[in-house]
């Protein structure tokens, strides 16, 4: 920037404290006037005594800040007039605060505004409305201090830290001792410096050029006179239609709903003092809001032919009005000083009011609360008196500091709208929300308010972005020795322009195709965006709500909506009365109106009162009271049908943390769809061009192995059949050398995106397209199970359908599972990892604090007979052992591990095999250290329910809901904690469909599709089709997972089905592989008999009838209220014993056994038939790929095939040899 050749003279200094010292007087004055503030009523609305016009004018003052007064000049100056058509909003706005907000606020005679939303939705909802406003208020109340900072920096040279300190200590001063009638007479003053300021420019400049319509033909060929922009496109900075809606909302924002503004029309006497101050500050705005705009077009008057900006004499187009003060009054002392009294009065009074107002604000909707809670009592008036003051002045220190940061913003007015869009617009939703519907809850208008914020923070902030194009300016007029440039911005172009002097400038319009859409929108959009997302999300979360919890807002005050619905609510309720008065006979059947006026407390008796009466008493009962036949059936049928007792809800918290979980995932797809290469080609999408680190594959894998399934069906384990289960840890560690020596160096070497291109290769392809199909099978089936578990625990926890979150939950999974690719994959696993061990770790701390300690859950277990470690029986027919558990446990891990497409192509992420197999090393001591802490979870649940078993009593119909009825019974009282476990549970589910989705994509594409493709097209897919059929195909197995979830609802323990599917088909996948990498003599016929036979015999023994079922530990409900029964005494009536003759012996098999039987079977059934083959096939497998076996084989078959080679080597030389013997003795014979 230039050095400052004009400075300020020592009368305008006086002007400037004059100004500041009057401001400080009138505080003074006000503080030791009248009851020198006793009351907080008096503090912050002057005991409702003011009169209209201050009002009107400090309405006035507080909307136009000095940013407001710099920015919409430079507006002016740089982009044109058609800022102005945003006053028409203002005229509407007007209009529906004056007849919507206002009667509300004005009847409820609240101070702080978000009173309202404690009496309409809720303390929460109040409190993070409340929250917001004050993140809105700070930051704008820091970007208006930094205006007068910009002034006298442009002017005299003086610091910002200098002149921001003492502006924002001032207006800190006289703001905390005087209070709102202080702040209000002090707007009245310095609105009239703000008039005089901006009549001083206009009139210096219209004396300059030779009147103000030489400053309009000026402002005309310069092309800044614009009121034509109708365009629809919101990219574009300014139409009729953006500053209409936009500037609709914003105005509503500031005054509708603003507390600094509410509060001044809340001062008045009654609501048509306040209407008529609203409607005489319309005028008012709108005259100074145009004088304001034609500042900027006199300004550009003086420089049209110089731009300061292209000469560098300033670096923000903000300074453009203080710089042509001091160019243009600097000879005249006193006028650059009441011009920066001025801008000081502007900041001032906007600044104070949002001190005053986030003062009252911090008081009613924290301190008061707080104070209350804790010490049993209200605030005395005297100490609420003393601690807003403190507040006050300590929020100017706060907007002081903001006010630093704000000098790297360029463009005050775009930086105002855009803070009021971000923030301010979720809660003018809210209060919409609120006034303008009934149906909307508290759940529903966080939930909406939160979104929109979220939305909104990113579009706002998110880059690249574009930078507006720019209205065409000049330095042709400037010094001689200036460089003479001109310079045209032209819309749309993106190259570099050459200019006269040959220097080059780079600009890109809004509607630049090469950046986002969303980032090129219009700030303007901002507000009306943000009021519309959580106006629509809101009332939609709303409904749905009320769909699964009644007697939501039932019989709210009228007051608490617009006027126009209060009216038709009092309306449709006096109808509803003279219904009533209109069927007396109605009235009389008591039992009718426990139903139908959903009377809880006396529904509760009569329910209890049937549900344990006889039938004969029953049927009594239907004849004596006849009337009520059908209200006693509804009753009977709940009793009879549904034995469940009464559930816990989550409440709007809960809600809120399991959208957030949602969101995140959802944005992680988002962000890596448009990220990095765009998805290009397939090993992108598929395997991250083998770019990934270790940790977040290790973290990952754990992730898909211990799937929602793991989270409810061990934990259940632990609490039915006890700890023997953890004996299936020395199963995974005997697995991974295995795994790390012997599969992945195989898959590694061959870099394949199928695993079965693998089985393609070994044995051919019908073994391939056969295998690829069982995958196909089991995966299909797997991500349907892990799908039904999170939507159990929502149906145990909250009573939401299963129908209801299984499609949410799928087609979250589905959207960020499609457009993200395995990278998304990957890094949301890492994120709901956390999720689940925090899950996991909070049941056994809740346990723990209500038992006593860890050691007391164990004694309790131990007590229990749920611990367990001994169990070596070598019976199969035993659920557990230690024989089942190490061998099932080692074919499962390989199974779910080693051959297992989801875990292969994360493996296949990393750039080599050592960091492949270091990896692998990493996974296997969190998966160990999570399925301890699980199956501990199982006991801290054992310890809350071992004298009151909830299966017995009925409050759960499935060992699986144990888990999440535990954690609403314990947590729900914990607003998020019980949010965060079903979190927990959708993220554990999430993780693992996630990956099944992908792999399944990736099987069928180059499985399937592709051979086809090229069979029948002759030619290859190109990657961009590829990625395309990709994404359809993952979004559609994602669509048959949800439907195959409806079916597993059918089933009983997760767990066990679980592990099940993985030996009927995941044990003969298993031995195909090891068949093929371990031996030689593996032929394709082999394989698929060994395979088929298996699969037989495995669906024989698993889903043949009738089979027994597993004796259970002995469980209780004697602790219970008024039942003295134990579990014990009826177990042998209820259940068979599982070695009872009676049964078939194959169907008495432990499930942990059918990996072992489906490998083996396999393996030796291939084998043998493979063999035999050989005997009628020769030349079976010749020169097979020493690539496709086993490190080990591998070197055993290279060693002989060298050996070989040097054997025939030999053999060939000694033949030649021989024939060379036999030549010497015929020709020896021949001689003789």
């Amino acid at each position: 920037m230039a050095e400052i050749k004009n400075t300020l003279g020592w009368i305008d200094y006086l002007i400037i404290a004059l100004m500041l010292c009057i401001s400080i007087g009138i505080g003074i004055y006000h503080q030791f006037s009248g009851k020198h503030k006793k009351t907080v009523e008096e503090y912050f609305v002057a005991n409702r005594s003011m009169s209209v016009i201050p009002v009107a004018i400090a309405l006035v003052a507080t909307f136009l800040s000095g940013s407001g007064l710099l920015g919409l000049s430079a507006e002016i100056y740089i982009y044109g007039t058609q800022i102005v058509a945003i006053n028409l909003s203002f005229l509407l706005a007007t209009a529906i605060t004056c007849y919507g907000f206002l009667p509300v606020f004005y009847k409820l005679q609240a101070t702080s505004a978000y009173e309202y939303l404690e009496r309409r939705f809720g303390v929460k909802t109040r409190i993070v409305a409340s929250f917001v406003y004050w993140l809105q208020q700070l930051f704008h109340s820091g970007v208006v201090l930094y205006g007068p900072s910009l002034a006298l920096e442009t002017t005299t040279g003086i610091s910002k830290t200098i002149s921001i300190t003492v502006v924002g200590l001032v207006c800190a001063f006289y703001s905390s001792i005087g209070g709102i009638k202080t702040v209000i007479l002090a707007d009245m003053f310095q609105s009239l410096l703000i008039f005089i300021a901006v009549l001083l420019i206009i009139g210096i400049a219209a004396n300059d050029v030779g009147g103000l319509g030489q400053i309009w033909e000026i402002a005309r060929q310069g092309q800044r006179i614009e009121f034509d922009s109708i365009d629809l496109d919101p990219t574009v900075r300014h139409t009729w239609w953006s500053l209409l809606l936009g500037g609709l909302c914003s105005y509503l924002i500031l005054v509708g709903i603003n507390q600094a503004q509410v509060q001044r029309m809340l001062t008045v006497k009654n609501m048509q003092a306040s209407r008529r101050a609203m409607w005489l500050s319309l005028p008012i705005l709108i005259f100074l809001w145009v004088t304001i705009c034609f500042s900027g077009l006199a300004i550009y008057s003086k420089y049209y032919n110089c731009d300061p900006l292209l000469e560098k004499r300033i670096t923000s187009s903000d300074m453009i009005m203080p710089l042509y003060v001091m160019e243009t009054m600097s000879n005249i002392p006193g006028l650059p000083g009441l011009f920066i009294a001025g801008i000081f009065s502007a900041s001032l009074s906007t600044v104070s009011a949002a001190l005053n107002s986030l003062a009252a604000v911090t008081l009613e909707d924290y301190l008061k609360p707080l104070y209350k809670k804790y010490s049993g009592h209200e605030l005395s008036p005297t100490k609420s008196t003393s601690i807003v003051k403190v507040l006050a002045f300590m929020i100017g220190i706060i907007s002081i500091v903001l006010a630093f940061l704000t000098q790297f913003v360029g463009g005050l007015a775009q930086a105002i709208i855009t803070i009021l869009g971000v923030v301010g617009s979720p809660l003018l939703g809210i209060f919409t929300l609120g006034m303008a519907t009934e149906s909307a809850t508290e759940g529903g208008a966080i939930v909406g308010a939160l979104t929109s914020f979220s939305f909104l923070c990113w579009i706002a902030f998110g880059h690249p972005r574009p930078v507006s194009p720019k209205l065409p300016t000049t330095i042709e007029g400037c010094d001689k020795n200036s460089t003479n440039i001109t310079m045209s911005i032209v819309q749309n172009v993106t190259n570099f322009s050459k200019l006269s002097n040959g220097l080059y400038l780079l600009f890109r319009s809004n509607n630049d195709s090469s950046y986002f859409y969303l980032y090129r929108i219009s700030y303007m959009w901002y507000s009306l965006l943000g009021f519309l997302i959580t106006f629509l999300v809101g009332l939609l979360i709303s409904n749905l709500s009320r769909l699964f919890i009644q007697n939501q807002n039932s019989e709210l005050d009228t007051n608490l909506f617009f006027p126009v619905i209060a009216r038709r609510i009092r309306c449709r309720q006096c109808n509803n009365i003279e219904n009533e008065e209109n069927f007396p006979l109605d009235r009389t059947c008591s039992f009718s109106n426990v139903i139908h006026e959903k009377d809880d407390a006396v529904h509760k008796i009569y329910v209890n009162l049937l549900c344990n009466t006889s039938s004969s008493e029953i049927f009594i009962f239907f004849q004596s009271n006849s009337c009520e036949k059908s209200s006693l059936c509804i009753i009977i049928t709940e009793c009879c049908s549904n034995e469940m007792t009464e559930i816990n809800t989550l409440g709007w918290f809960d809600y809120l943390v399991i959208a957030i979980i949602l969101c995140i995932s959802a944005a992680i797809g988002i962000y890596y769809r448009f990220s990095g290469g765009h998805q290009k080609t397939m090993e992108e999408y598929f395997i991250a061009n083998r770019s990934m680190s270790i940790l977040p594959v290790a973290i990952a894998m754990m992730a898909s192995h211990l799937s929602a399934l793991a989270f409810l069906g061990i934990s259940a384990e632990n609490y039915i059949y006890g700890t023997q289960i953890i004996g299936i840890n020395l199963g995974y560690f005997l697995s991974i050398p295995i795994l790390c020596y012997g599969f992945i160096p195989v898959f590694f070497k061959l870099q394949v995106t199928s695993i079965y291109e693998y089985l393609g290769k070994r044995f051919g392809v019908r073994v391939k397209m056969m295998a690829s199909f069982a995958y196909w099978i089991q995966q299909v089936l797997y991500s349907g199970l892990v799908l039904y578990a999170p939507s159990l625990a929502l149906e145990a926890t909250t009573g939401i359908s299963k129908t209801v979150s299984i499609i949410i939950i799928g087609s979250v999974c589905a959207f960020y599972s499609t457009i993200g690719g395995i990278k998304a994959i990957l890094i949301t696993d890492v994120f709901q990892s956390l999720l689940m061990f925090a899950s996991v770790l909070l049941i056994i701390g809740t346990a723990a604090n209500d038992a006593g300690g860890l050691d007391q859950i164990w004694e309790i277990a131990r007590q229990g007979q749920r611990i367990e470690f001994d169990s070596i029986d070598l019976d199969p027919t035993v659920r557990h052992t230690w024989w089942s558990l190490t061998l099932g446990g080692l074919c499962i891990f390989l199974t779910l591990m080693g051959v297992n497409q989801v875990q292969i192509q994360r493996i296949l992420t990393l750039k080599n095999m050592q960091a492949a197999q270091r990896a692998v090393w990493l996974c296997c001591p969190i998966i160990n250290l999570l399925l301890i802490i699980i199956c501990f979870s199982g006991l801290a649940i054992y310890s809350r329910y071992y004298n009151c078993d909830p299966f017995l009593e009925k409050r759960i119909t499935s060992p699986d809901m144990l888990m999440p009825l535990y954690v609403m019974d314990t947590m729900s009282n914990i607003s998020g904690l019980s949010g965060l476990f079903i979190a927990g549970i959708f993220s554990a589910g999430l993780s693992t469909i996630s990956a099944v989705l992908n792999s399944l994509a990736a099987v069928t594409l180059e499985d399937y599709l592709k051979p086809l493709y090229r069979k029948y097209i002759g030619d290859e897919l190109s990657p961009a089709t590829s990625i395309s059929i990709a994404k359809v195909l993952v979004f559609t197995f994602g669509i048959i997972s949800i439907v195959l979830a409806f079916l597993v609802q059918f089933l009983d323990e997760l767990l066990q089905t679980f592990y099940t599917i993985s030996g009927i088909i995941g044990g003969p996948l298993l031995g195909i592989f090891i068949l093929g990498m371990g031996t030689e003599s593996a032929t394709e016929g082999g394989a698929i008999t060994g395979a088929l036979i298996t699969f037989s015999f495995l669906l024989w023994i698993v889903f043949g009838q009738p089979r027994p079922i597993p004796p259970k530990l002995p469980t209780t409900i004697k602790g219970c209220n008024n039942v003295n029964m134990t579990m014990s005494d009826l177990q042998l009536s209820f259940f068979k014993r599982i070695d009872d003759s009676s049964y078939f012996y194959l169907y008495r098999i432990s499930y942990m056994w059918y990996s072992p039987i489906g490998l083996l079977m396999t393996f030796i059934l291939g084998l043998l038939v493979s063999n035999l083959s050989r005997l009628f096939i020769k030349n079976q497998n010749d020169e097979l790929d020493t690539n496709l076996f086993f490190p080990m084989i591998a070197r055993r078959i290279r060693h002989r095939r060298h050996n070989n080679k040097k054997n025939k080597e030999n053999s060939l030389l000694n033949r030649r040899y021989s024939h060379s013997d036999e030549k010497d003795d015929a020709t020896d014979k021949i001689l003789c």
